[in-house]
């Protein structure tokens, strides 16, 4: 059975010249969980992928290989929510 690739992290990572242990620190997770996802073995969910976007500077949607509409919807939500959010789903702090 072929191997479904739909994240691109590690390509992204490899453009940057960035590595799986920065990103592991960064996110603070086990290095072995970033592995896995440039491996494709695992997913990351949507928040933790808008998390690596943002480290990495570019939008959600250059992570993915042909997005599915449901990915689109979920993200394009997720993107709304995010702007008046923390990323982690806490809302943010209204300065005066």
């Amino acid at each position: 059975m072929k191997k479904i690739e739909l994240n691109k992290i590690a390509e992204v990572l490899e453009e940057q010249g960035r590595s799986m242990e920065w990103l592991s620190r960064k996110m603070q997770v086990h290095r072995v969980t970033v592995s896995n996802w440039c491996r494709n073995i695992y997913q990351p969910n949507l928040y933790q992928l808008a998390l690596i976007a943002d480290l990495l500077g570019v939008e959600m949607l250059s992570l993915l290989h042909n997005p599915t509409p449901a990915q689109l919807a979920q993200i394009r939500e997720l993107h709304f929510r995010s702007k008046e959010t923390d990323g982690r789903g806490k809302e943010k702090q209204k300065t005066k």
